[in-house]
């Protein structure tokens, strides 16, 4: 029987990393009503690229630097980009990249059109991070494939999301592979594209508790990652992550813990030199919901000592890191692991601060 600890501990896993939902927009208005105006804030939310990616709605074919073309230079630019409420890149800032590379990466992501964010009911600002792939081809036929990618990668991966958001899990798991095989056939020239497919494939598997089939594609998209990224990448702690919850579900302790400790390895490490700040956040927030899992995994196991060790660290910087809702979780758990070791002191602690964020969240 699962336990009160698991009911939270899985709530949770639906809004973490990148295995959940996107924020999304309100629910439309009765037939025969006109649909309210959304309500609009400034106060901006920060989204990994992956949720930033699944609200795309329109974007131009890339076109490469004539002079980087030229003198052969390939590489990634990564831009910091923030995105108004009406979907609009309203301001950029380059994060890395080759300067023959960044400009023209900055003019084609302006471009870009997204479906607005939302905080509840209300329209939200948006600040992500975005990767733009530079690869030379060698081919007029490759190039030709790129332009068929991106005309048929990018429909499918909105017709996926819509689905997934439905629980349409037969639509969205056969759009997400058209875009697995769309990606593939570029080989590595769409490497990121293709690990975000596979990410979303093991997500509508996970959702539908077919956890030994989301293994392969979260295992693929990890490996992926791991051959084109630095070690202690955000986005390869990310994935890791995402495989430790499908083991954690399953119940394999075993396997799910090793891989949620690499995770907050790979964050602490980050957030001791973080690139940006949007950054610095997501990763934040990710080693205080990787800390959570661990401290309820080892208290599913009987470790108490240890879920005390981790609830403290999750516990203590949940409030700053976190969305209100996602802190309440984590509060009301560690509140539930303070009781059952006894710790009736800290518990009333935690349990002051959850009430305190639920009074806020009113």
């Amino acid at each position: 029987m699962k336990t009160l600890l698991c009911i939270f501990l899985l709530s949770l896993a639906a809004i973490a990393q990148n295995l959940p939902d996107a924020p999304s927009a309100p629910k439309p208005a009765p037939f025969g009503k006109p649909a309210p105006k959304p309500a609009v804030s400034s106060s901006s939310v920060t989204v990994n690229e992956t949720d930033a990616l699944s609200h795309i709605l329109t974007r131009p074919l890339q076109i490469y630097p004539a002079l980087a073309s030229v003198n052969k230079i390939e590489g990634d630019v990564v831009i910091e980009a923030t995105i108004d409420t009406d979907g609009n890149v309203a301001s950029t800032k380059v994060v890395s990249g080759h300067p023959a590379l960044a400009p023209t990466a900055v003019a084609f992501v302006k471009q870009w059109l997204f479906r607005p964010f939302y905080s509840g009911e209300t329209r939200v600002p948006a600040v992500t991070q975005l990767t733009v792939h530079y690869s030379l081809f060698a081919s007029e036929a490759e190039r030709e494939l790129e332009k068929h990618f991106q005309e048929t990668y990018w429909p499918a991966w909105r017709a996926g999301e819509e689905a997934l958001a439905k629980q349409d899990y037969a639509t969205a798991k056969q759009q997400f592979e058209i875009g697995r095989s769309e990606a593939s056939k570029l080989g590595q020239a769409n490497w990121q594209e293709l690990a975000n497919a596979l990410s979303r494939l093991g997500s509508v598997e996970y959702r539908q508790k077919n956890y030994s089939a989301a293994e392969p594609y979260l295992m693929q998209a990890i490996q992926i990652q791991q051959n084109h990224r630095e070690a202690d990448s955000s986005e390869i702690a990310d994935a890791i992550g995402n495989l430790a919850q499908v083991y954690l579900a399953e119940n394999n302790f075993s396997k799910a813990e090793p891989l949620f400790l690499k995770a907050v390895e790979i964050y602490e490490k980050r957030l001791q030199d973080p690139t940006s700040k949007t950054q610095y956040t997501n990763d934040r927030r990710h080693r205080v919901m990787n800390l959570f899992m661990l401290a309820s995994l080892n208290q599913e196991m009987g470790a108490g000592e240890e879920a005390l060790k981790y609830c403290d660290q999750a516990a203590g910087d949940a409030g700053q890191a976190m969305a209100k809702d996602e802190a309440i979780i984590v509060l009301r758990t560690c509140e539930t692991v303070y009781r059952k070791n006894l710790k009736y002191s800290r518990a009333r602690e935690v349990e002051g601060l959850a009430q305190d964020l639920e009074k806020q969240a009113q």
